[in-house]
């Protein structure tokens, strides 16, 4: 199955984030190259897994919540500005930034990599902390984004591996398991 481990957000700081992408919609030279994210689906991605086995993804659980769990606590994410990768000029995938005031997301985010590493997975980009917005197929340019200043707040208290079931109108995200923080 195909999966990721992920800070999920609620409801309220979705309905939020979904105000963000439409102004964003708007500032897309052309529209139609984009694919935008599914609010239901806005989450902070830690580790992508890809393609691993039931038996294998409850191992890497079973591991993840030994080493994890209740060690955290809550994490309290502050997500604005608009940025893109590879950047503003070429965008691929467009993001929100999220920050997390004790800046313990990168902490978490090593231990997960460090115990994904154990199961043979590898990371091939650093951890940048955003939620996805659109992802872009072919070139189109970016109006100005700074009169986009809207800020979103959110907690979480759980980390989720979750499995994501791909079709012909986009992804669907379910959660396997879930870790207190």
């Amino acid at each position: 199955m195909r999966s990721f481990i992920s800070l999920n957000i609620d409801l309220k700081s979705k309905e939020k984030i979904q105000k963000i992408q439409n102004l964003v919609k708007e500032k897309i030279e052309k529209p139609y190259l984009a694919r935008f994210e599914k609010p239901e689906n806005f989450h902070l991605t830690i580790f992508f897994v890809g393609e691993v086995d039931e038996i294998k993804l409850t191992k890497i659980y079973e591991t993840v919540v030994t080493k994890i769990e209740n060690k955290f606590g809550q994490l309290n994410f502050e997500c604005s500005g608009i940025n893109a990768f590879p950047n503003l000029k070429n965008p691929k995938v467009i993001f929100l930034n999220c920050k997390d005031s004790e800046n313990k997301i990168f902490e978490l985010a090593e231990e997960v990599k460090t115990i994904l590493g154990e199961f043979g997975f590898t990371q091939d980009k650093n951890f940048h902390p955003h939620i996805t917005l659109a992802r872009i197929k072919g070139r189109t340019k970016l109006k100005d984004i700074s009169d986009i200043n809207l800020k979103v707040n959110f907690s979480v208290n759980k980390l989720s591996i979750m499995q994501s079931i791909i079709s012909t109108t986009g992804a669907e995200h379910k959660e396997i398991f879930a870790i207190n923080l």
